[in-house]
């Protein structure tokens, strides 16, 4: 009896032991997120391998953890899934199309804000990225272009004062935020029946503070308008399916940045 309830246990301990070494090595949730894709696979062929520490770099941005984001390269950012809202609102349509998917225009960013403690004659590089929404089966034409709003909110988070909402001096703000976009022209690749390595775009934006500026809180957004017309016939004779916005609002920006001069 003694030996039966020693084999008993000895099961039953191997078995816990396989069990424990099984779970062990399970591959982490970041290497198994893309399974969506074998339903829907010919629909991502022409994007690059995603990196292994893909789901790392994500949420390392999206808690705010990695806040540059010069060293983001195209094997992230032309991911469908290296944004936010991708998994939740946006695959589900992919997996399921709806009838009258058609889409010739539109466009996401991510993120929409940075909050930026800076000094007169300070100059600094931020970056946000641009893509085509899905289901979009025209080529996209995009200048983008500053817009200084007269009263602004942060959407998220606040200076370290608690200040959530800019009033500003919009001739001020001009004068004292110099914006250069790269790259301020370029094209955006449609995402149906296919993402290619064009859908998405990486936005580097330079600031300079002149030394003049008066201290104080600003903030510059990004919004887009059509690309010059010459451009704009090239790419309609190069891609046929071609179109453009026209200017988008200003209450509605891409990108904004969000600056206290001190």
């Amino acid at each position: 009896m003694n030996l039966n309830k020693v084999f008993i246990f000895l099961i039953i301990f191997v078995f816990g032991l396989i069990a424990i070494f099984s779970f062990f090595q399970k591959p982490p949730p970041e290497l198994t997120g893309f399974q969506h894709r074998e339903s829907i696979e010919q629909m991502f062929n022409k994007l690059p391998k995603p990196p292994e520490d893909f789901y790392n770099v994500t949420e390392g941005i999206r808690t705010g953890s990695i806040i540059n984001f010069e060293n983001i390269t195209q094997e992230y950012y032309l991911q469908p899934e290296f944004y936010p809202n991708f998994e939740d609102q946006l695959l589900p349509y992919l997996l399921n199309p709806p009838e009258g998917r058609f889409g010739a225009y539109g466009l996401m960013s991510y993120p929409s804000q940075t909050v930026v403690t800076t000094y007169p004659g300070e100059n600094f590089t931020l970056y946000f990225f641009m893509a085509s929404s899905v289901f979009i089966e025209f080529y996209q034409g995009n200048k983008l272009i500053p817009v200084y709003n007269h009263e602004l909110k942060i959407i998220k988070g606040s200076f370290p004062d608690g200040t959530s909402i800019i009033k500003q001096d919009v001739e001020k703000a001009k004068q004292f935020i110099d914006v250069k976009f790269t790259p301020e022209i370029f094209v955006l690749s449609p995402t149906y029946p296919e993402f290619t390595n064009e859908w998405s775009k990486k936005i580097k934006i330079d600031i300079l503070i002149p030394y003049d500026a008066e201290p104080g809180k600003y903030t510059v957004s990004v919004v887009k308008s059509s690309a010059p017309t010459e451009q704009g016939l090239e790419w309609k004779e190069k891609y046929g399916k071609y179109t453009e916005g026209g200017m988008e609002s200003i209450s509605t920006p891409y990108y904004s940045v969000f600056l206290e001069i001190k």
